[in-house]
């Protein structure tokens, strides 16, 4: 081996394996710090300014039966409305029943009273699929408009608002799309 590479190589071969390990050890010990120092994207704060709605059991469709659609009405104007929602099949909530038409829809369900506020700006129903309901302001209700869905927590939902007082009837189809339409 000529003199020029022994001056490269340490002595021992023993201490050129430690030298690599050495290397190799600070490299992967920079990456690391590199890497965990990076600012994720789920510690940069959400600017939305929607109200936190409190979870519980107003908010929750397990309740619902399987077939079922989940539904929501939503306040999207004004302070507070009142109004009740005839034709829903929430026994959980209420056990009072109703029954209406409209066209050549038949309404029958269980009637849910409802008031919405701005503090308390969602609520949760369930409907069953090929169904129609009516919503209905009631005495004292204050104006607003109502947004409904009942594809409630799916991306791209349909939904459709209705302006309170006054009242609404709404169609569920099979794939729980609602619509101002009886077919």
């Amino acid at each position: 081996m000529p003199d020029s590479f022994r001056r490269l190589m340490p002595e021992n071969y023993y201490d050129m394996k430690l030298t690599i390990n050495q290397l190799i050890l600070c490299c992967m010990t920079s990456i690391a710090l590199l890497t965990a120092c990076e600012k994720a994207e789920v510690q940069k704060p959400v600017d939305d300014n929607q109200p936190i709605l409190p979870r519980g059991p107003d908010l929750n469709c397990e309740d619902c039966p399987v077939e079922d659609c989940c539904c929501a009405v939503e306040l999207v104007i004004g302070t507070s409305v009142q109004f009740e929602l005839c034709g829903t099949s929430s026994p959980n909530n209420t056990t009072t029943t109703c029954s209406d038409t409209w066209g050549l829809c038949s309404i029958s369900g269980f009637l849910l009273p409802y008031t919405l506020t701005q503090q308390s700006a969602l609520q949760v129903f369930c409907m069953p699929l090929g169904s129609a309901f009516r919503i209905k302001s009631t005495s004292g209700s204050g104006n607003g408009t109502v947004r409904i869905t009942c594809q409630y927590g799916q991306l791209g939902s349909v939904s459709e608002d209705v302006n309170l007082p006054g009242q609404g009837f709404l169609y569920v189809d099979e794939d729980c799309i609602i619509s101002a339409h009886c077919p």
